[in-house]
């Protein structure tokens, strides 16, 4: 249970190195005091998480190191959610269109005025986060916690992190199966003969590097050669290359152990220029190095495929991809480097559903298909508009969580299927006392729709009230569509 508490610490704190790191070298517009902060940040976090990797492959802690590890582990996500409104509100500024006129002026100066109060309070975060960063380090000091660690196993050997990723038995991992299986289709059910990039992104420790091994061990001899090779975040070019230019000639070139970077580079076009390749690029920490390997790599119209895992949302190229689907994580909001998807078409995640979370999926301005999944919802978060600004280009709306949506005039004016949830006892309230239909009469272009009736808590009356309010706005539409009604815990309805 310790490690699992560790990789946990461990891959927020890569995340938020990442995001830091990114930060420091996107051309944001930042005053130097708050540059300077973020730089002490992530100098210090990077101090922190080689300590917390140190304390994963130790034994046992003794008390005062676990209250040290947890403290720095809720510090973590306390930072992650500075930095991501810190990305959001740079990344709005940059985007903020310049106005014009005497109203352009006025309202121009009114949104300098908001962005200099979020930066205030950013900024305000930003220092109390280095102050607790400043008390974390001390209390290190304080407790002796690395003289502990280097202690407690004089002879521990410290291995890759990544080892147990390369190495897991099939038979071991859980729900391996259906990530795999869908990479590979990405990878070999397709027959365009260009070189094709598939990018795995997440933080770290949430089996990037398992699932790219197992896509590797299933389909890898059905290419000419392959290779299997693990950047780092500091990685030496030289052995990189010289790595896979003995995976793909299979041990044949003894003397490219002593050329240079661009020789083997030159050896590996010459090598691949007819071949049907297969390359795994594991764990790349930034597009610089991104840069280089793909200088290897040349695209030879053989259906060559590469695999790339990596932290930094940028190495994916972002604003090319088309498809997402998060499996297994709840994001607590809209990630700033998923706004940048302007290509995206198709979306499933499951992510806590605000009011700011529609209107920012809504301003998505290619998405056809979005398929979301939300837990509870607070009391401010019971009801959630959707209006006639966002989704325009939306087909298929799938929704499944414990909130009402309603759809106003105007809203998601193509859609053509929508499947989502009513929680019945909440209907009448959500549309302010009318026809408790959520809205569906308002989506005009509508052809299919499955409506899924929560019933928990709510009487018999207020279920029928629901389902007879979509019968009525359906038959309105003018597909004049069949709802599917269905009905969910209806054994907890309640007698009035």
């Amino acid at each position: 249970m310790e490690g699992i508490m560790e990789s946990a610490a461990t891959g927020v704190m890569n995340s938020i190195l990442a995001k830091l790191a990114e930060l420091l070298r996107e051309d944001y517009q930042m005053q130097k005091g708050m540059r300077r902060d973020i730089a002490f940040l992530k100098d210090e976090l990077s101090s922190m998480n080689a300590l917390l990797e140190r304390l994963a492959d130790a034994e046992a802690l003794d008390p005062q190191t676990k209250e040290w590890r947890n403290h720095v582990r809720e510090m973590t996500y306390d930072i992650e959610d500075c930095v991501d409104d810190c990305m959001r509100q740079l990344h709005d500024e940059q985007q903020r269109p310049e106005s014009s006129g005497v109203m352009g002026f006025f309202l121009g100066y009114v949104q300098k005025v908001k962005e200099l109060v979020a930066r205030h309070e950013i900024a305000d975060q930003i220092q109390e986060l280095r102050a607790r960063i400043v008390e974390a380090g001390h209390r290190r000091k304080r407790y002796k916690i690395d003289a502990a660690v280097n202690s407690s196993d004089p002879k521990m050997i410290l291995v890759d992190p990544r080892l147990p990723a390369l190495y897991a038995e099939l038979d071991g991992l859980v729900g391996i199966n259906g990530p795999r299986d869908e990479v590979i289709k990405l990878l070999v059910d397709d027959e365009d003969q260009g070189m094709k990039v598939v990018s795995i992104v997440g933080c770290g420790g949430l089996g990037k590097t398992t699932l790219a091994n197992q896509v590797y061990g299933k389909i890898a001899k059905q290419f000419d050669c392959h290779a299997f090779v693990s950047l780092s975040q500091n990685p030496d070019m030289g052995r990189i290359f010289w790595s896979i230019l003995v995976q793909v000639t299979e041990d044949k070139c003894d003397s490219a152990k002593a050329c240079d970077g661009e020789q083997l580079i030159n050896q590996l076009r010459d090598f691949f220029k007819d071949k049907r390749y297969f390359i795994v690029i594991d764990d790349i920490w930034s597009t610089k190095a991104w840069k280089i390997v793909k200088y290897a790599l040349p695209d030879n119209a053989s259906g060559s495929r590469i695999i790339v895992t990596t932290r930094i949302g940028t190495v994916a190229k972002p604003h090319l991809l088309q498809e997402l689907e998060v499996k297994g994580w709840h994001l607590s909001k809209i990630p700033v480097w998923m706004t940048l998807l302007t290509n995206l078409t198709y979306l499933d995640i499951e992510v806590k559903l605000r009011q700011e979370t529609i209107e920012i999926l809504g301003d998505f301005p290619a998405l056809l298909f979005v398929k979301l999944y939300s837990n509870s919802g607070g009391p401010k978060e019971r009801c959630l508009i959707v209006g006639s600004n966002g989704f325009r280009c939306l087909k298929k709306f799938s929704f499944v969580g414990w909130v009402n949506m309603v759809f106003h005039d105007g809203a998601m004016p193509v859609l053509e299927t929508l499947e989502f949830q009513i929680i019945a006892r909440e209907a009448k309230t959500a549309c302010e006392f009318n026809p408790p239909d959520l809205g569906v009469r308002h989506l005009l272009a509508l052809k299919n729709l499955v409506v899924n009736v929560h019933c928990e808590g709510a009487s018999l009356e207020e279920v029928k009230a629901v389902e007879d309010a979509i019968r009525i706005a359906a038959g309105m539409l003018p597909s004049r569509p069949t709802p599917a009604l269905h009905r969910f815990l209806d054994s907890e309805m309640v007698k009035r």
